[in-house]
């Protein structure tokens, strides 16, 4: 039964992933603070979550950084005859 008020079946559970999943970038931990309580937030299971968006933030950020550097090639023009 406690699995169902704090575990990845609970409605917070839910309700924390769906909100992290849509939250803009660099919100996760406002987004985090504003559903959890204090209790809930030092729970592994709520932290574990709230790290993987954590680092798949930083990823997708190191990506989109990696790819503004990179040079790229003007698909309207072609070097054909």
């Amino acid at each position: 039964m406690n699995s169902l008020r704090t575990g990845n079946r609970s409605s917070v559970y839910d309700a924390l992933w769906r909100a992290l999943l849509y939250a803009p970038p660099g919100a996760t931990d406002r987004v985090a603070g504003l559903i959890l309580t204090p209790g809930q937030a030092s729970l592994r299971l709520f932290t574990s979550l709230v790290d993987l968006f954590r680092r798949t933030e930083s990823e997708n950020l190191a990506d989109f950084r990696h790819d503004q550097h990179r040079p790229r090639k003007n698909r309207f023009h072609t070097t054909e005859a």
